[in-house]
């Protein structure tokens, strides 16, 4: 499962940048303006990944109602 996120995510990244080179040309960017942003998105999601993984099951358990209310705000 975690190699077809990551190959998925590869791919996603790759044509993010194909697609998204020319307008950042033409916006006088660097080409890889909007894929080192997208990156920077992935990096935080895989750290928040790894600290989630590491937090006991009973401790989120007892913050669910919390979590799905500051998840409700911040849509």
């Amino acid at each position: 499962l975690i190699l077809i996120t990551f190959v998925l995510t590869a791919f996603g990244l790759a044509t993010l940048f194909s697609a998204s080179a020319l307008v950042a040309l033409q916006l006088d960017l660097r080409p890889s303006t909007f894929f080192l942003q997208q990156l920077t998105g992935v990096v935080a999601g895989i750290i928040a990944f790894a600290v989630a993984a590491k937090v006991d099951a009973q401790r989120l358990e007892k913050l669910a109602p919390l979590l799905m209310w500051g998840g409700i705000v911040l849509m």
